[in-house]
């Protein structure tokens, strides 16, 4: 090839490369890709995309939150859109139910009933069986409530039957027993901290909380029990603020609001302040001490912020109500026993903001039982779905 030649074919491939990417720059022009400010345009779409998913609609993208109520007679499973009051899904049961627990990635509820060795697991977008777990080594025992760990790698169980808290590995509803933690003198639920690495359940002996060591069971004592004149009680209600360095308990006959702290178990009580003996305290935003609790008649709501122990507002509610969850916005949803839905968030000073009444039909006629929040996070990382 000449000289004359080379110079020839090099000026091809230049100017072919020039159409090339002045073609590109055309399309990015037309696609509205480079035009000045476009970056941020997208990304303030983006931005505007996971703001409306944070409103509860099941129809929006990004986040979905969902509230799975349980009828009053125990006998019937709804999922409800904490938004609007829209019920998504319905279905009866041939049993009592005795406990539901969203999954942490929300996608499924693991329920417990009264008078059965079995664990139903039920998607929550239809309520569709998925699927029916029979925890190992639990034969001749009933499943009472269960806790799972915050990616869902770990699931607590305790049962009906027994102080044991049986420690389980939990892949695809699939369970492989841990061991279990002799946890004699306790019961209710299982209270973890942040990564599951201290478990707490109620003394019924001391009202104080039993402490043990997640990875072996061991008990390491007792938290909350250096009030004189503490009297022992069976029933409590717990929760942990959202950076788990506060218990915020009702205690006793009168529900007693006391808040614990994580680190040392010194107990500071509310004065005044009765509490809910049969809904835990739910936590709002994640940088918040700032928890929801109902008070001893099912009919006051608190604003309590645990870290200044000390109660920043009140609600009177028009009725007694079945249960609250925390919602992706960090306000809280309240659901009253007849269905009246309401929000509540920390900055609220008035009365909660009603947002609908759910229309119960069916074996819902008699009225709401129980009440669990559930917010699916569709890039979220959890073994449990």
């Amino acid at each position: 090839m000449t000289d004359r030649q080379i110079q020839t074919t090099v000026q091809a491939l230049v100017l072919t490369s020039l159409v090339v990417v002045a073609a590109v720059l055309g399309w990015g022009v037309v696609d509205g890709r480079l035009w000045p400010g476009a970056a941020q345009a997208r990304a303030g779409q983006t931005s505007a995309a996971q703001a409306a998913g944070s409103t509860g609609s099941f129809a929006a993208p990004g986040t979905v939150d969902g509230l799975v109520l349980v009828s009053a007679d125990g006998g019937a499973l709804a999922v409800v859109d904490p938004a609007t009051g829209a019920v998504r899904a319905e279905r009866e049961l041939s049993r009592r139910v005795r406990s539901v627990t969203p999954t942490p990635g929300g996608v499924s509820v693991w329920v417990t009933y009264a008078d059965s060795p079995e664990i139903d697991v039920f998607d929550t977008t239809l309520l569709e069986r998925e699927a029916t777990v029979n925890p190992p080594g639990g034969a001749g025992r009933t499943p009472e409530f269960l806790t799972f760990s915050d990616t869902g790698e770990v699931l607590f169980v305790t049962w009906a039957e027994s102080e044991v808290i049986s420690a389980y590995t939990h892949r695809m509803r699939e369970l492989t027993l841990r061991g279990e933690y002799d946890a004699a003198g306790t019961q209710g639920p299982v209270i973890r901290n942040r990564r599951a690495s201290r478990v707490f359940r109620h003394d019924a002996e001391t009202d104080g909380f039993a402490v043990f060591f997640a990875q072996n069971g061991q008990r390491m004592g007792t938290i909350g029990v250096d009030a004189a004149d503490r009297v022992a009680s069976a029933t409590v209600a717990a929760g942990f603020d959202a950076d788990y360095s506060h218990l915020l308990v009702g205690l006793g006959s009168d529900g007693d609001a006391r808040v614990i702290a994580e680190r040392d178990g010194a107990t500071v009580e509310l004065s005044a302040v009765r509490l809910s003996l049969d809904l835990a305290p739910v936590p709002l935003g994640a940088d918040t001490n700032v928890l929801a609790a109902v008070g001893h008649d099912r009919t006051q709501v608190y604003l309590i912020d645990a870290g200044e122990q000390s109660v920043i507002s009140q609600h009177t509610m028009p009725g007694p109500v079945a249960g609250l969850a925390r919602r992706g916005d960090g306000s809280i949803a309240l659901l009253t026993e007849t269905g009246a839905l309401y929000a509540l968030s920390a900055g609220l000073s008035g009365e909660p903001a009603s947002r609908g009444t759910i229309p119960l039909s069916g074996r819902f006629g008699e009225g709401v039982g129980q009440v669990a929040g559930f917010s699916i996070q569709p890039q979220g990382n959890f073994a449990c779905f």
